[in-house]
Order: C-alpha cells, then structure tokens, then sequence
C-alpha cells in the first residue's frame, strides 16, 4: 500500500507516522527531507537556489546556509514561488524513484505539507492529519520557536483546511490524544496492511 499524508506544519504528521513505523513497518518519505537533500552541494537544488537567491546564501564551507535561505524567502514570496514551482517536481520524482526501491515494506508512507494534485495517481490513499490552526501554531510556537508573525506566514502559504479535505480519502482527527489517533490509524490499515504489534 502506498499512501500519502497530508497536513500543515505542526498538524501531527510525524507522529502518525512514527506510529506506522513501529507498528506496521512503514517505510516513511518526507518530502521536506527529500527537498532538503536537493540542496546539497552537487545537486540540481544547490545551483537553483544559487541562481535565484544569489551567492550570499553560500557558507564558508561550501554548503547552503539555510537560516539565511530561509530568510530570504520569508521576506521575498516571489523568489520562495519560484524555488517551490522548480523544486517540487525534482522533489515528486525522486519520491516515485523511492517507492519503486522499496521492496520489503508492505506500507510506504509519503509524509508532505504541499501535495500536488498532479502526482495523486501514484497512490492507493491519501489521508489529511486535520488538527486546528490555532493548535498547530501553538505547537509551531512551543516545538520550534517560531515568532506568531512567522507562524502566520507560513500557515497562510500552505493549503487551507478544505483543499486538504477535498484531497483526501481518510481525515485522521488530531484534536485529542495520541492514542485516539492511533486508533484511527488501526481502523483505516485494518484489513489493508498487517499489524506487526
């Protein structure tokens, strides 16, 4: 089974997919993390970021000074358009060629906060981690240290609560306990995928 999981920053992604990975074997692709690796030195990411944002973003040790990156693009959502509108297609191709890798799990998990409409036929489900916006920034603010006016930005660059719905087969409610999601989790792999404990 390969599914994706969708949801905004700090709705409880990681969470429910931790729990699919001691519990069902999941193998789990963050496309956060798959974009992170594009950026490095030698990858097609690296010199986009260059082109776009120019050679100050380049540390002394030859790699992306993210902070700085970041930055940048908190300030200039024309430049962060144009880094995600050629990045996000490196980043699903890499994801197709990591699912047709995974040989030994019966689950994959695509964990993402911008899913592409376009990309949806490579799964068999799509879930949405529904948790509020007020929830999800507190977390933001408390996990990550982030300022309410950088909370709010990046809220607002994400899909909205039904883009996210109508995306989805499954909505995993994150609004109460650990164990409560996980149960939602029980009830949709049930019959699907095997339990390992």
């Amino acid at each position: 089974m390969i599914l994706e999981l969708l949801g905004g920053a700090g709705a409880g992604k990681s969470t429910a997919t931790d729990y699919m990975k001691e519990h069902y074997g999941a193998v789990i692709l963050q496309t956060d993390r798959i974009a992170h690796a594009l950026y490095s030195p030698g990858k097609e990411g690296f010199d986009l970021a260059v082109k776009i944002l120019g050679r100050e973003i380049i540390s002394g040790d030859g790699t992306l000074d993210r902070k700085r990156m970041a930055d940048i693009l908190f300030r200039d959502p024309e430049k962060l358009c144009r880094i995600n509108s050629a990045i996000h297609p490196m980043v699903w191709e890499e994801v197709r060629r990591e699912i047709s890798r995974n040989k030994t799990s019966p689950l994959t998990v695509v964990e993402t906060a911008l899913p592409d409409r376009k990309r949806s036929d490579i799964f068999d489900e799509i879930w949405y981690v529904y948790t509020s916006a007020e929830g999800r920034a507190a977390r933001l603010m408390k996990d990550r240290g982030y300022t309410e006016e950088r909370v709010k930005e990046m809220l607002n660059r994400q899909h909205s609560e039904s883009e996210y719905r109508d995306m989805a087969d499954r909505i995993l409610e994150n609004e109460g306990s650990t164990e409560e999601m996980e149960r939602q989790i029980d009830a949709g792999l049930s019959g699907k995928v095997v339990k390992l404990r």
